[in-house]
């Protein structure tokens, strides 16, 4: 494909809710899906950032109090097929992918993004998301992602502990951009969003 893939997707995604977060699940929803193989020649860059993304959502952690990556990305690693879904269930973002690393087995994943940026998370929130998806999805590997736009957020250290004692990554944007490396893409929507914050 030449062209990569369009950025509203209602159509596949369902409804949003109507705040600033709407905007942040809009922007990682079509990152993600840029990370298809298909989208690999519409602009070079973008892609591999989003692949990075991906991969970094599928296999980083948390240590301590930050977010980490300790293995490479392979040459080989491939993402083959990005399905977004928002405010399914309740839960922010869903997005079902399907990898290709090292000509292995294909493997799904579905990755079940909280995003926040300025309301606070509620107590019970993550563990009903978590539920939502695991039944939703069994024959996908999920991987409970809880983000947010900077870690000056109120209450971030009791959204942390809810982070863990439910097995979500925490993580901010920044964090994605910083271990992807990401430089400028020459893409006005995807340099707007990643660096002019």
């Amino acid at each position: 494909m030449n062209k990569l893939p369009i950025f509203f997707n209602y159509d596949e995604e369902g409804p949003t809710d109507n705040g600033y977060e709407a905007m942040q699940d809009f922007f990682l929803s079509w990152t993600l899906r840029c990370a298809e193989d298909k989208y690999r020649n519409a602009n070079v860059r973008v892609h591999e950032y989003a692949k990075k993304a991906v991969f970094l959502l599928l296999y980083g952690h948390n240590r301590k109090d930050s977010f980490a990556l300790d293995k490479k990305i392979s040459e080989n690693f491939k993402v083959t097929r990005v399905e977004t879904k928002r405010q399914n269930g309740g839960v922010d973002l869903i997005a079902l992918i399907t990898i290709d690393d090292n000509n292995l087995q294909p493997k799904k994943f579905a990755l079940n993004i909280e995003n926040k940026w300025y309301s606070p998370l509620k107590e019970h929130q993550l563990e009903k998301g978590k539920t939502h998806v695991e039944s939703t999805f069994p024959d996908y590997q999920v991987v409970n992602l809880f983000i947010t736009c900077d870690d000056c957020r109120k209450n971030y250290e009791q959204e942390k502990r809810w982070c863990r004692d439910n097995q979500y990554k925490f993580l901010t944007i920044s964090d994605i951009a910083d271990i992807a490396e990401m430089n400028e893409t020459g893409n006005d929507l995807f340099d707007a969003y990643w660096f002019d914050k």
